[in-house]
């Protein structure tokens, strides 16, 4: 696995070659109505039960954890620096938590939005080759005078099988999802919590 910076003020780091088996998609789950825009979400869980799968994610997690716990990473980005002060080389990645298969559906929209004060950041690897334009995009800092909707983005992310992004949740992070194309997107998404810096496995 590959992973790059992406502008330098940005907590956000680019993924590649993060090679998983293909998957069987078992059963879904529908989220339901999204609470922010009160659209439907279009948003389905999938279940997947592969130990293959598992494993090999697991093995890029170890890469991921080495990645986040090295103290040059906040010598590196001066966001991660004043974020965490060093408390990110206490990280552990939890091999007991499954990442979610989410297959968003065309017409699927995200509001812009910061992730709670419990997330430390966010894995988004896509599974297949999703449509141009369906990455997360990572805003400006939002203000009153924005259309949050049509801002532009200051970077997209890849939406090719085996990219993806790691996005440490910031002030400066914002950030939305769009389809705006006519195929479902497919991605796994894995929620990194500042409990990851406190466990043992």
């Amino acid at each position: 696995m590959q992973i790059k910076p992406t502008l330098d003020h940005l907590p956000v780091f680019e993924l590649s070659e993060f090679d998983l088996p293909d998957i069987e998609l078992i059963n879904d789950l529908e989220y339901g109505e999204n609470p922010v825009s009160n659209v439907s979400i279009l948003r389905r869980e999938i279940i997947i039960d592969s130990d293959e799968f598992l494993q090999r994610w697991h093995e890029h997690g170890n890469t991921l954890e080495e990645f986040i716990k090295d103290p040059q990473l906040q010598k590196n980005n001066s966001e991660i620096g004043a974020m965490w002060f060093g408390r990110n080389q206490k990280f552990r990645w939890c091999h007991a938590l499954a990442p979610t298969i989410l297959q968003d559906s065309p017409g699927f929209f995200m509001e812009p939005h910061l992730d709670n004060r419990t997330v430390l950041g966010v894995v988004i690897v896509n599974l297949k080759d999703n449509p141009d334009g369906t990455g997360t995009e990572i805003l400006e800092l939002p203000s009153n005078t924005h259309d949050h909707t049509r801002m532009p983005p200051l970077y997209k992310a890849p939406t090719k099988k085996g990219t993806g992004i790691l996005l440490f949740n910031n002030w400066n992070t914002w950030h939305r999802i769009a389809n705006k194309s006519n195929e479902e997107r497919l991605i796994a998404y894995y929620t990194l919590s500042i409990d990851h810096m406190n466990i043992d496995n």
